[in-house]
């Protein structure tokens, strides 16, 4: 199930950018040579700020991560063999530590550390003279024995991670304010890692926390396409940059980010219109202007940009603003892929350097790709002085404490690392004192204090009093980050729950998300009731989720309350009501009706969750509340859980069945009458058929109606419905009708209806139609070739002909190429992969690129007969998110890749950017993206845009679609300069805000 969902939501890439080695390629002028000081000037930088190069290849290659340590050097991972190991290449890759000797910001000296890896992504060093990274399906320990500077020693802590996707193997490490290393892998990896606590398994994206001391690893969130990049604001809340989706988001303990298998809810991003995302890190410290604090910068590497984002508190969360774009660079070859500041106070960019990013746009092998070149940006405040780094490893315990007051984060971070290197009692004394001398009236005294409980934590001890201490501050982010850490010490803590009972009430809602979650370590009914305190009816979107995760983590321990009467019970419990709403367990299904019953105001969410979850006796209910009680307030809302139990889990109620029918039949609603129309249908309720025929037939009903009968009807699948829908067709009817039952006799007599449909498309028919009548074909197994049949010896209006091709092409089935080709002869046109009416090849358009107008091409681009803005959005703007957002693919492909998937969309497409083809058993067919899927149900969004809940016991085969989404042909209307107008709107597509 999981490699499935996992394909589905790679989105099949529309624009299906293709794996061909291009002799133009030879020729293209457009990629510059390397040359530093062409690079430096191509950049701008926001005012008050200045750039200047820190070092480049060959003192390093192609950075993946960078990290300081608490010497002040810059250790960096690299991969000159991406995408790929070669045949006969050895693993080469390089550990490199970069150090700037003189201090004037320009590195001087470069140590090959170690230079035997396959794509390290992840680099941490440990502050001892070794570091930890991230090899593949290891977690990795490098250790220097000797003191010569280099690794001789390598440790592997952990193994089991995925390597499906080297996008998204183990990356991205950092030191968290307790201690903790933190890890991102990405969606289209399964890690399955054996530990000394048991095995820790991880199927898709997430945020893994790593204790170097006791090797324990734990999920800490999940979610995001590809997360890479975390960072830890001042008071250690975490935020991660999404580098295949949407920017940057707010995670906690528990959390799930926009999609992670297995996961009905997520949360969403922060910057739900923001570009992919590359390295995160939140400023702090002396050097860049106060009002930068706490800001968060990340790089869009697409876009050649590193952007600013400020953030406000909001709720339990955030909100982030885009600001001034921070830095530029007119320079293709500019990929930003991690920031970090640096011991002088600078921002520091690794500079992935290249023109072709990624492996799934671009072949392999492309020739245009850099395997060498890297360079690391500094940026410094003008005007404004650069810091001095603390010398940590000749500093004392007590002047190491001093260090925590410090406003640089990354100096608090270092200092806590090296206290974890000196003797912990001399550390724990000492605490005691400098807490001692701490003035209670500072501005800054609830977050020294913080920094000590972190202190203590990094050195895996604890200290009861000082964190009951910190949670009683005034400060409320320091509430939130003392219960974060009762979220680890959990039941180690005497009266932990008394303590958690407290903060589930605090007066801020972030303390009341922190302790919610820090509840779903006890593993009691008593650890429920008490996260229950915190519920309210007006939960932001964070808080609710973190109460509704709770609520599930813990339903095996109160669950079983409720089921046995333990549990107290009333009638307006709304709490209650909530978590076994949360639980998504059927067995709450029983107490949730009974609740329903017994309350003054009943909850009607209640009925979608019977829907969801109940058997047929309790559906029974549902047909109750509709057919006894007159004027119901939940009448619809009952009727549509009914749809939802028949639809998607082919469940049906045992009782009231005809008396449900006929009351929502006479019931004036439109949308009651359409789901009535449904229902009939999956009940097979053979006593209204008579109604259903007259709703389709009826002039004056709803489309909505119409359409809802005529898919009922077919459902019964009889001769006699057959001969109705005939005798409809043969009617001088509209349009609409006749379409609809053309489209229903497909399903009942599939000969009998394509030799209708063949005979319908001989009409003046306007593309919507067209669309409909195609879709039907498309969906129903051997349709194409009966309709290939029954185009032979017919004639099609051209145009009509040319639409329904594209239709069919963009069905992702195979055998298209067959009736496109009838198509085309009943049409007399060319065929969608025909030839236009100038050259071509992708040298010549190349070369006539400079002359495409991209405001002309913008115009194209939104012609409806293009069908573009019918898949795509732009930026987050847009009707359908069928296909990618292609707000930034003129940033990441090559113009010749865009003119090459637009001539020949289906030449070759790249695994992974497939969608997924299902068959029902009654031949019904269906390929788009899986957007949802559980036990019971699939819903797959179809290339038109539109969404199908299947059952799966329904399902007869799933595989994953060989043919592209891409319609073939769109552009084959498109004169010479009109195709060139289209192809340079989208290349500048993402190379400017």
């Amino acid at each position: 199930m999981i490699n499935n969902i996992k394909r589905a939501l790679q989105l099949f890439l529309c624009i299906g950018l293709l794996n061909q080695t291009l002799q133009a390629q030879n020729d293209l002028q457009y990629i510059p040579k390397p040359d530093l000081k062409e690079e430096l000037a191509s950049f701008s930088l926001v005012d008050g700020f200045e750039i200047n190069l820190f070092a480049a290849t060959p003192m390093m290659e192609k950075p993946t991560q960078i990290n300081f340590d608490n010497e002040g050097r810059l250790w960096v991972c690299g991969s000159h063999l991406y995408p790929q190991l070669n045949v006969n290449e050895e693993p080469s890759d390089r550990i490199v530590i970069l150090e700037d000797t003189d201090n004037d910001g320009v590195a001087d000296k470069s140590t090959i550390f170690y230079d035997k890896f396959i794509m390290p992504n992840g680099i941490l060093p440990d502050n001892q003279g070794g570091a930890y990274v991230a090899s593949s399906d290891k977690l990795i320990h490098l250790s220097d024995t000797d003191g010569d500077g280099k690794a001789d020693k390598s440790e592997v802590l952990l193994t089991g991670f995925g390597t499906e996707d080297t996008h998204h193997t183990l990356h991205r490490f950092g030191w968290g304010p307790g201690g903790k290393i933190y890890m991102q892998q990405g969606f289209y990896v399964s890690s399955n890692v054996e530990t000394a606590y048991g095995p820790r398994h991880l199927n898709g994206s997430g945020i893994w926390s790593y204790d170097t001391e006791t090797r324990r690893l734990e999920i800490f969130s999940k979610g995001y396409i590809n997360p890479w990049g975390h960072s830890v604001n001042y008071w250690g809340q975490s935020f991660e940059a999404d580098g295949a989706g949407t920017g940057f988001g707010h995670s906690f303990p528990n959390a799930v980010l926009l999609t992670s298998p297995g996961e009905s809810q997520a949360l969403p991003s922060l910057t739900p219109n923001s570009p992919k995302a590359s390295g995160i890190e939140i400023i702090s410290g002396k050097h860049f202007p106060p009002s930068w604090t706490g800001n968060v910068i990340t790089n869009d590497f697409r876009a050649h940009i590193t952007d600013r984002y400020s953030l406000e508190a909001d709720g339990s969360s955030y909100i982030a603003k885009l600001e001034h774009t921070f830095l530029k660079s007119k320079h293709i070859s500019f990929r930003p892929v991690d920031v970090t500041m640096g011991p002088d106070g600078a921002l520091y960019v690794a500079d992935w350097y290249s023109p072709i990013i990624q492996h799934g746009e671009v072949d392999f092998r492309d020739q245009r790709r850099d395997h060498v070149n890297g360079r690391v940006w500094r940026i410094t405040a003008k005007g404004r002085p650069l810091l001095q780094k603390p010398n940590y490893n000749e500093s004392s315990i007590p002047e190491l404490l001093d260090l925590l007051k410090a406003d640089e984060n990354w100096v608090r971070l270092l200092a806590k690392q090296t206290l974890k290197t000196r003797e912990a009692n001399q550390v724990i004394n000492a605490i005691d004192k400098w807490l001692g001398n701490l003035n209670s009236q500072g501005s800054d005294y609830d977050h020294h204090r913080l920094e000590a409980l972190w202190t203590v934590q990094t050195l895996n001890l604890m200290d009861i009093d000082l964190l009951k201490s910190v949670l009683k501050s005034k400060t409320a982010s320091a509430r939130s980050a003392a219960v974060r850490v009762l979220y680890y010490w959990n039941e180690k803590v005497p009266d932990a729950l008394v303590l958690l009972e407290t903060a589930v009430q605090d007066s801020d809602p972030s303390v009341r998300r922190e302790a919610i979650t820090a509840l779903s370590k006890f593993r009691s009914v008593e650890a429920f009731n008490t996260a229950l305190l915190a519920y309210n009816p007006n939960m932001d979107q964070s808080y609710s989720f973190a109460l509704r995760q709770t609520c599930r983590i813990l339903s095996k321990y109160w669950l079983p309350s409720v089921h046995n009467g333990n549990q107290k019970r009333q009638a307006e419990d709304a709490a209650l009501i909530f978590a076994l709403k949360a639980t998504e367990d059927p067995s709450a299904t029983q107490p949730l009706i009974d609740f329903y019953k017994n309350s003054k105001n009943p909850d009607a969410g209640i009925l979608t969750v019977i829907g969801k979850m109940g058997e047929p006796a309790q559906l029974n209910f549902l047909t109750e509340i509709i057919a006894s009680v007159k004027g119901h307030p939940h009448k619809r809302d009952a009727a549509n859980s009914l749809l939802i139990a028949a639809k998607n889990r082919g469940i049906f109620p045992t009782k009231n069945k005809d008396k449900v029918l006929q009351d929502l039949f006479t019931f004036g609603d439109e949308h009651i009458q359409e789901t009535a129309c449904s229902l009939t249908g999956y009940w097979k309720s053979t006593k209204f058929i008579d109604i259903l025929k007259q709703k389709l037939s009826k002039p004056n009903t709803s489309y909505a109606i119409q359409e809802s009968a005529a898919q009922a009807l077919a459902m019964f699948n009889t001769d006699d419905i057959g001969e109705f829908f005939v005798q409809i067709i043969s009617e001088d009817r509209s349009i609409t009708t006749t379409k609809l039952a053309v489209a229903a006799l497909v399903q009942v007599d599939l000969d009998e209806g394509v030799e209708t449909i063949t005979q319908l498309l001989n009409k003046e028919l306007d593309e919507e139609t067209i669309d409909y009548l195609i879709k039907t074909v498309i969906k129903k197994e051997g349709a194409f070739t009966a309709f290939s049949s029954a185009l032979e010896g017919k004639t099609l209006a051209a145009k009509t002909a040319a639409q329904a091709s594209r239709f069919v092409q963009a069905s992702g089935r195979e055998g298209a190429e067959e009736l496109m080709a009838a198509l085309a002869k009943a049409g007399s046109i060319k065929t969608a992969s025909g030839d236009a009416n100038y050259d071509r090849s992708t040298q010549d358009l190349m070369t006539k690129l400079k002359y495409g107008d991209a405001k002309k091409g913008k115009e194209i681009y939104l012609r409806p007969q293009m069908a573009c803005t019918t898949c795509h959005k732009l930026k987050g703007v847009g009707s359908s998110d069928v296909g990618p957002d292609l707000g930034s693919i003129g940033a990441s492909a090559p113009a010749d890749y865009i003119i090459e998937s637009l001539i020949e969309p289906n030449k070759k497409i790249k695994e992974g950017y497939k969608s997924s083809a299902i068959t029902t058993i009654n031949g019904d067919f269906y390929a788009g993206s899986i957007i949802f899927e559980d036990a019971n149900m699939i819903k797959i969004k179809t290339s038109a845009g539109t969404e199908v809940s299947l059952q799966k016991s329904k399902i007869e085969s799933r595989e994953a679609s060989k043919v592209s989404m891409m319609p073939a042909g769109l552009t084959d209307s498109l004169s010479e300069s009109e195709f060139i107008d289209l192809l340079k709107y989208l290349t500048e597509l993402g190379k400017s805000h």
